[in-house]
């Protein structure tokens, strides 16, 4: 997960009041501040290490397979 999908997510996901208004981030920049200043550099990379075991075993897949067909095929 990339630091612009943790706050679009934090963004997206809080509580609104009735005219629609976000109660906890004013916008995306608001959001990003507030992360950095209360939760540290490092929360923007939450969620990272599962995304990153649900990504390279595809990619490695679709690597060799692509380099077998190559070798084979031409």
């Amino acid at each position: 997960s990339s630091p612009f999908d943790v706050v679009k997510s934090r963004v997206m996901g809080q509580p609104v009041d009735a005219a629609g208004r976000g109660l906890f981030y004013r916008g995306t920049l608001d959001c990003l501040a507030q992360l950095i200043q209360k939760e540290g550099a490092r929360s923007l990379y939450r969620g990272f290490w599962p995304n990153f075991g649900r990504i390279v075993p595809r990619v490695t897949i679709i690597f060799v397979a692509l380099e077998q067909l190559k070798a084979k095929f031409g």
